[in-house]
């Protein structure tokens, strides 16, 4: 998933400082999308009871954010986009027992982004 989003004409980076300060109406896009990213990436028939999440961040350079601003909102988009595609019933703590978060330095890489692995607990 790419961390920067373009709506409209702006070009927004989607972490948890944008969120607190962005209009309701922007947000919804902004989730709109995200949903729809990952819809289209998920399997329609696979349901699971628990989950955990590893959320990776890659990046080319070390950057003055913090981790967790950067992962909190996909890590909750994510879930409610697996809770719309009905692949978990509910994104409550019986079912999701946590997320990993971690980051990884490529300088190879262009564009930063997330890669989020579910991973099935039973």
């Amino acid at each position: 998933m790419p961390i920067h989003f373009v709506i409209g004409k702006k070009k927004i980076f989607l972490g948890m400082n944008w969120y607190r300060n962005s209009h309701y109406f922007t947000q919804s896009k902004a989730k709109k999308i995200y949903h729809k990213m990952i819809i289209e990436q998920l399997d329609d028939n696979v349901r699971y009871e628990k989950i955990r999440l590893n959320i990776i961040l890659n990046i080319n350079k070390l950057v003055k954010k913090d981790l967790g601003n950067i992962t909190a909102l996909h890590e909750k988009f994510f879930l409610d986009a697996l809770v719309e595609n009905k692949n978990i019933e509910d994104d409550k703590l019986s079912n999701h027992l946590g997320s990993n978060t971690s980051y990884i330095i490529d300088k190879n890489i262009n564009i930063p982004y997330i890669c989020i692995e579910i991973i099935k607990i039973s």
